[in-house]
């Protein structure tokens, strides 16, 4: 999970080397990853398409190099859709002490009443849950919710399974492992960068408003 600020320059390595889900050609490094932007984008639009305008996004990892394109898609999607956030509704420094967190997430509820929460990363996916159910929110009832990741939910079947944005975990391994034999092999001159596509998994925690 290194940042690709604290990676060394890569060019001239002898040692082969491939990234997963990160992108360094800029130091010389190959790698394997997704489009994040594209990723997150098809989640936003999805909770659009159903009608939300008052979407939250609640994240703890907003200056992470993975999570900075999700957060743009998020902007990008809410300002193409001629909506307007206010200033609340991007909790990016979502806590990690319990009673902290549930503070933070009855403010949000309570100061700017969203209809729907984007979660740019399913590390914090399950404490969000448990925290809705602590306040008393009914999902998708309440509060509908996009996810990524594809994590397990530990309230199911209290709580419907996570929309989410599924990525090809198996696929990025072994993508990788193929790159790293043939940088090994073949020493190529400029960095390769490998996309991989990711998949919108459309589930029962969303709902359509009126």
């Amino acid at each position: 999970y290194a940042e690709i600020r604290q990676l060394p320059d890569a060019t001239g390595d002898s040692v082969p080397l491939v990234l997963v889900n990160r992108v360094a050609a800029e130091k010389g490094f190959h790698s394997v990853t997704i489009d994040h932007h594209r990723a997150a984008r098809s989640a936003m639009e999805y909770l659009v398409a159903l009608g939300h305008r008052r979407i939250a996004l609640v994240s703890g990892d907003a200056q992470a190099d993975h999570i900075k394109p999700r957060h743009q898609a998020y902007l990008d999607v809410l300002a193409e859709n001629g909506i307007r956030p206010e200033p609340g509704w991007m909790l990016e420094n979502l806590a990690w002490n319990g009673e902290q967190r549930k503070a933070q997430i009855a403010s949000l509820l309570s100061q700017h009443k969203p209809t729907a929460f984007f979660l740019p990363t399913g590390r914090f996916e399950a404490a969000v849950l448990v925290t809705l159910h602590q306040l008393g929110c009914s999902i998708p009832g309440d509060i509908s919710l996009a996810s990524f990741d594809d994590v397990p939910n530990p309230l199911h079947p209290l709580v419907p399974l996570m929309t989410t944005v599924r990525l090809p975990l198996a696929s990025l391994g072994q993508s990788a492992v193929r790159l790293l034999d043939r940088v090994r092999r073949d020493r190529p001159e400029f960095p390769i960068v490998e996309t991989l596509e990711t998949e919108l998994v459309v589930r029962d925690s969303c709902k359509r408003l009126r």
